[in-house]
């Protein structure tokens, strides 16, 4: 299984933006889709992200953290470290990289930030690193409608190559949004007070991903 948080990649490409100019700026810009907007605009924007998105619902936990970590001796703009920690509310170290315990370090604030559900990002620090850009996100809701799990039935989902295999489905009469259009099914799940949601997409009966 893999999990991808867009979220995070965006904090992470935001707090690199700030030591970036010229087309490489544009570049990151464009790929952020910030293009037309001042550097401050895009760091007023994460500013905004990270200290209004946790406040939304009281029912909701959600944990935004970030943290640059760099190669000790390595000579780093301070304007780029300053803007990060004020902007981004980024965690800002030097480290030993050929420490054994630097990793460890790094793994042991991703851990922290994400309750241990994330217990560690990197093996080892390889000799030609010079930073690491981390960002870390922790969620923790209620559905605002729930599912009985005495309702939980065993079912076939589909893979890629036309193979079952057996898996648990919730199942109740819930009211939520809903697409189809004969190949796939999507759903849109509320949490809580409606102020975030799960998107499911799942292929119909039948058919593979």
């Amino acid at each position: 299984n893999l999990f991808v948080s867009p979220l995070s990649v965006s904090f992470a490409l935001g707090m690199t933006s700030n030591g970036a100019n010229g087309a490489t700026l544009d570049a990151f810009k464009n790929t952020l889709n910030f293009a037309g907007l001042t550097q401050a605009q895009v760091n007023d924007y994460y500013n905004n992200l990270i200290t209004n998105l946790p406040q939304l619902d009281p029912n909701t936990t959600l944990d935004i953290a970030n943290s640059i970590w760099y190669k000790q001796g390595f000579s780093v703009q301070p304007q780029f470290l300053q803007t990060d920690s004020n902007y981004f509310h980024a965690r800002i170290q030097a480290l030993d990289f050929a420490s054994p315990d630097a990793a460890a370090t790094i793994n042991n604030w991703v851990s922290d930030k994400t309750k241990g559900y994330i217990p560690s990002i990197i093996t080892r620090i390889p000799d030609n690193e010079i930073m690491y850009l981390v960002n870390a996100i922790y969620f923790k809701s209620e559905w605002q409608e729930k599912f009985d799990p005495k309702n939980t039935r065993t079912l076939p989902f589909y893979l890629a190559d036309n193979s079952s295999v057996q898996a648990s489905f919730m199942s109740g009469e819930v009211e939520f949004n809903y697409y189809n259009d004969g190949n796939v099914n999507v759903f849109e799940l509320p949490y809580a007070n409606k102020k975030f949601s799960m998107v499911i997409v799942m292929p119909v009966n039948g058919k593979p991903l």
